[in-house]
């Protein structure tokens, strides 16, 4: 099922994404948060220069689009 994501740049190589516009603005302009509160704000994180470094991640793939529809009614999408 699809749901709506906020995602952002971070820096040269970072891409992170937030469950909601309210996560990123809070995120990114409250200082008083901890590190591990605004880890939690995150919803995924990708480095695409650091995550290659790591054991049994060989890099990233770039892949077609193709389209899929998911139920009768819906338009074809796009993944």
């Amino acid at each position: 099922k699809w749901k709506q994501t906020y995602w952002a740049q971070y820096g040269q190589t970072q891409l992170l994404m937030f469950r909601s516009l309210g996560d990123f603005d809070d995120w990114a302009t409250n200082p008083y948060h901890t590190q591990a509160q605004r880890d939690f704000l995150v919803k995924l994180k990708v480095d695409f220069v650091n995550d290659a470094m790591k054991p049994n991640v060989v890099g990233y793939q770039i892949t077609q689009p193709s389209t899929k529809s998911y139920g009768a009614k819906e338009p074809l999408m796009r993944q």
